[in-house]
């Protein structure tokens, strides 16, 4: 144990009231360790301390007391024994009463109460004592601020911990809670005083109790303090809010029912009050005070918490827009919010009264005469725009009121539902041929407000849909079949009515009634069938899955039951009904469906089963299309639709299914007559080629056919077996060949997807055959040779149309992780180098096939973009949504293979054309959508230069702006990058010199922006400034603002620098 000399220093340095304070704490801490560590019981520091606890001197016993109460703070963790408890929190309480040594009594308290039962705490009978010490020896509102917040919170611990022990005091505790509490003012005592207020109404329930007969006094403490007043400007250190105290000052008004004949008198008083704030106040308190008291108490108030809420609702501000805020800033405003509340505290009320056996108030709403001539005014016959802006005011307050009484709960819908049965809809909703907006007004917010009532009864017995609904549903539905553009404000009511539908619709899903499933289905679901908006079927067969299906089952009839008419009258139509399809049924809102159900993969086999019937035996389809002229771009955009939902559906099948359409598919390949499999079997592909038709020589529906059986090759799952692998392959090859660029891709997906696997089909490949067919054999071969005929058109034309093919073969390669796609790089490379390795024949920088200049330099910008292909994602094909394999950081590795190359044939290159093709296909590889920027980043230093060049000479095109866009944002990276701004500082004259001149770049404002943000990153540079004040006077707001924040940045570099 520790020798008492060897702290005792500590002690007085403590109580020597001259000490600093952190000596003071030292102290403290330096006591408080040896009794941690076992160096010095609790009991040998009171006994060494008993001279400083019990002198006369009232200053060094103050001292000492406080001097325990810290040292006991410190050891909170520590288990001390019961005994030891007790005898502390004796003496702390006997000190209670010494009132020169009250702040050190009441720490000690408060620090011993505090303790956890597993370390030793405090006990029932020591609780009781010293509450009662505490309510006789202190009067605490003659206390300084510290104290007295020591008082608060000694009492609140005292009952939450101990609330059966100080129970026993019954009315001298709630006597001196009221005397604490009167006439306090800092609001972190009141946070406390309030909660103490909660306890002691949950202590004493009983109306006999003490809380009962002192209601009248301690609620007239309470009122002083409402409307909270709160004089702080801003938070103060404990972080309260206005907020915060009115909340607790309203959580005490309703922790006792016995407050009820004070409170809501009070409350109702304050509403008619000119104070936004106090108004506001008044609905929040009353909406709550209304929950907490119930009913039975609340009705003999009934009458006039009617009429007060109904006087609120009905005067709001002219500019008030209830309910339906234009922007944030009105959404903040008292006046909304006043409004918000004063519709939560109605709900509150008929919520409550609607339960009772008579329902006073639901009578009160539905037989007031001002809400009668309100309704039978605004629902006269007028127009919206006949209608003045009272009478606006005065439906929407209706409505508002009605919805509430309406979705409150079962028992008050039925109660408006039987007054107003005129809500039973007619069709005929016009006055002298217009529209009668109040009466739609009033429909869609009722009905609305029952569409919430069923979603929130979903899970409850309590709300039976009713045979009279059914009337009320077929108005619905009729409204929502009135044309969008019919009425002004149309989409607000439009909407509101389909979002209605669809929320009912959701409920009678989720039943497992199939009455009500069936009523939904006639009164809703036949209806809407018969529409022509999209955004209606889908909403409302998305509410369950048999009405989906019935909506995709119609729209399969409607497509394949007059196709050929649709297909020539109407070619948007079936646009819009081809993207329908997959994107929002089989991939839209709810995809899940899809895969829960094998019913939808059943409707999606069907779909591509008849687009494959249409193609194999409707003699009209082939008849209409040749013999009716349909746009060549209307006929693209039709063919792309339908080909993106054949693969989404085909992609969303199983493997099993797969292969039946795949087998459907071979079955009408072999059928074709233009294509007899006999002329694949030249050994060469050059005469296999000569045989072949082109495309354009082909009739609408072969070459509709064409694509759709590469597309539906590019969606298989890597496990679907293909028929006859050779002739497919060749087959894709040829039309590649021929200028088909679904024939490219989908030879592209099938070696990215291959199995590498040996199969037992006896006409299958492996993969390395099937990349020696169509490479080795196939289109190396052709390019190379086709590369030395250049200069003849047909050389030329199949040159590019390889090149096509060669970019998605290789993809799918490189994605996979091939080593065969290093050899179709290098030959793309050639290509791309082709016009400084050959002899042009022209010297034009314009050169076009038609006037017969060089060929190189346009098999050149084929390669170029070809390189684009290979990194840039893709959403046609080679993608996880249509199963492709994708192996890891292959865009890192293949920017770290190409770039030396890359950079010295830039170098080399003296055309200015061709540059300027190698600086775009560079481009390609470097942007931050193809390559990730850390890959780019560690090799800034030989990046940078080539990242100036191909801007200084690519901003010169309106056409790559998003080139720009993209480079200028890897630079922003470089230089951003803290660790390598080395590459970024070496190059700035150059780097600021671009973005100086990217500051005017007229052809896309981010542009501009970003090289603003740029030269900001940069700004260290003085120079800079001189250039930024340009961009000050640019149009486009965000520009400025920029340049503003590089202004002030290196103003603020500046600053700095001078007082250095």
């Amino acid at each position: 144990m520790a020798k008492a000399s060897s702290w005792v220093r500590h002690v007085e340095s403590f109580v020597d009231s001259s000490r600093s304070s952190e000596q003071q704490k030292a102290s403290i801490n330096a006591i408080a360790e040896l009794v941690k560590n076992d160096l010095l019981t609790i009991e040998g520091l009171v006994r060494e301390l008993e001279l400083y606890l019990t002198t006369n001197d009232s200053v060094i016993r103050a001292r000492g007391i406080l001097l325990l109460a810290e040292v006991l703070a410190q050891l909170h963790s520590k288990p001390l024994h019961h005994a030891s408890i007790h005898f502390l929190i004796g003496f702390f309480t006997s000190r209670l009463a010494d009132w020169q040594a009250l702040h050190g009594a009441l720490v000690g308290c408060l620090v011993l109460l505090r303790r956890k039962k597993d370390v030793g705490m405090v006990m029932g009978n020591d609780a009781r004592t010293l509450a009662h010490s505490c309510l006789e020896n202190v009067q605490i509102q003659s206390l300084a601020l510290h104290d007295r917040k020591l008082c608060f919170e000694l009492f609140r611990c005292l009952l939450d911990m101990h609330p059966e022990d100080v129970a026993t005091l019954g009315e001298d505790l709630v006597h001196g809670i009221c005397a604490a509490i009167d006439q306090e003012k800092d609001p972190r005592c009141l946070m406390d005083a309030f909660h103490i207020v909660r306890n002691l109404a949950r202590l004493y329930p009983e109306p006999s109790g003490p809380v009962g007969g002192y209601a009248s006094e301690l609620f007239e403490v309470l009122s002083c303090y409402f409307p909270v007043h709160f004089t702080h400007l801003k938070v103060d250190d404990t972080g309260i809010l206005r907020e915060d105290l009115s909340e607790a000052l309203m959580h005490a008004f309703c922790a006792s029912p016995f407050f009820e004949e004070f409170a809501i008198p009070l409350l109702l008083d304050k509403l008619s009050s000119s104070l936004h704030l106090a108004k506001l106040d008044s609905l929040k308190y009353l909406g709550s005070c209304i929950l907490w008291y119930g009913a039975n108490r609340m009705s003999k108030h009934a009458k006039k918490l009617w009429f007060s809420l109904k006087d609120v609702i009905f005067h709001f501000p002219r500019n008030s827009s209830i309910l339906v805020p234009k922007s944030i800033e009105e959404k903040d405003s008292l006046s909304y919010q006043i409004a918000e509340e004063a519709l939560k505290c109605l709900r509150a009320a008929i919520s409550q009264f609607s339960n009772s056996d008579d329902d006073p108030f639901s009578s009160l709403i539905i037989n007031d005469e001002d809400i009668e001539m309100s309704f039978l005014s605004g629902t006269e016959g007028r127009s919206y725009e006949c209608m003045s802006e009272e009478s606006q005011r005065k439906i929407i307050a209706v409505g508002s009121i009605l919805c509430e009484l309406v979705k409150a709960s079962g028992p008050s819908n039925e109660h408006a539902r039987d007054h107003y049965q005129w809500l039973t809809f007619s069709s005929d909703m016009t006055y002298n041929g217009r529209l009668n907006f109040g009466a739609l007004y009033l429909s869609v917010e009722l009905l609305s407000s029952c569409r919430d009532l069923a979603v929130a009864a979903q899970d409850s017995s309590e709300f039976i849909l009713h045979s009279e609904w059914c009337s009320l549903l077929q108005g619905l539905q009729i409204l929502v079949t009135f044309p969008k553009n019919s009425l002004q404000a149309s989409t607000s009511l439009w909407k509101p009515a389909l979002e209605a539908l669809f929320q009912i619709g959701l409920f009678v899903g989720k039943s497992h009634d199939p009455e009500k499933r069936r009523s939904y289905e006639i009164i809703v679901l036949e209806k809407i069938l018969s529409l022509p908006w999209l955004e209606a079927l889908y909403s409302i067969g998305s509410t369950a899955v048999e009405f989906m299906l019935r909506v995709i089952q119609e729209l399969e009839r409607v497509i394949f039951s007059s196709f050929i008419k649709i297909y020539i009258k109407d070619g948007k139509t079936l646009i819009q009904l081809f993207d329908f399809i997959p994107v929002r049924c089989f991939h839209g809102t709810h995809p899940s469906w899809c895969k829960r159900t094998e019913r939808f993969e059943e409707v999606g086999m069907r779909f591509v089963q008849c687009v494959w019937n249409q193609i194999e035996s409707d003699a009209d389809f082939k008849i209409g299309l040749e013999k009716r002229r349909i746009c060549s771009f209307l006929f693209q955009d039709i063919s792309d639709a339908l080909m993106m939902t054949t693969k989404l559906v085909v992609s969303g099948c199983r493997v099993e299914k797969q292969v039946l359409i795949v087998q459907k598919a071979y079955s009408i390949l072999l059928s074709k007559k233009f294509f007899p499999p006999e002329q694949l079997a030249f050994p060469s592909v050059e005469e296999s080629l000569r045989l072949m038709p082109c495309l354009n020589q082909l009739s609408r529906k072969d070459a509709l056919f064409v694509s759709l059986f590469a597309s539906v090759l590019l969606a298989l799952n890597p496990k679907t077996p293909i028929p006859d692998t050779s002739l497919i392959l060749r087959f894709l090859m040829l039309y590649l060949l021929k200028g088909c660029s679904s024939a490219a891709q989908a030879l592209g997906s099938l070696l990215n997807k291959w199995s590498l696997h040996d199969t037992t089909e006896p006409t299958a490949f492996i993969l390395e055959e099937a990349i020696e067919l169509i490479l080795d054999k196939g289109l190396l071969e052709i390019i190379d040779d086709a590369l030395k005929i250049c200069s003849v058109d047909a050389g030329h034309q199949l040159l590019t149309h390889g090149l096509v093919g060669l970019s998605w073969i290789g993809k799918g390669l490189l994605m996979r992780g091939h080593e065969k796609a290093e050899k179709v790089i290098r030959l793309l490379l050639k290509c791309l180098l082709l016009p400084d390795n050959m002899k042009t024949t022209s010297s034009g920088e314009n050169i076009s096939v038609e006037s017969g200049q060089d060929k190189h330099i346009l098999v050149a910008r084929s390669a170029a973009d070809a390189f684009h292909v290979l990194l840039c994602d893709s959403e046609d094909c080679l993608n996880k949504k249509f199963h492709a394999t994708v192996r890891p950081l292959y865009q890192q590795r293949f920017f770290s293979a190409v770039m030396p190359a890359m950079l010295s044939s830039i170098k080399d290159c003296k055309s200015q054309t061709t540059r300027t093709l190698r600086l775009t296909t560079k481009a390609y590889i470097v942007k931050l959508d193809t390559t990730p920027l850390a890959a780019v980043i560690t090799e800034s230093r030989k990046v940078v230069s080539f990242i100036l060049d191909a801007l200084s000479v690519l901003s010169l095109e309106s056409q790559s702006k998003e080139m720009v866009y993209g480079l200028l944002l890897v630079l922003s990276g470089i230089i951003t990058v803290e660790n390598e701004r080395e590459a970024a500082m070496e190059n700035a004259p150059i780097i600021i010199s671009c973005l100086i001149g990217l500051i005017s770049y007229p052809h896309m404002m981010l542009v501009r922006e970003t090289a603003v943000q740029c030269l900001m990153a940069m700004s260290e540079l003085p120079h800079v400034l001189r250039a930024v004040s340009r961009a000050l006077d640019d149009i486009k707001r965000p520009v400025r603002l920029e340049a503003a924040r590089c202004r002030q940045a290196w103003a603020s570099i500046a600053s700095r620098s001078l007082h250095c």
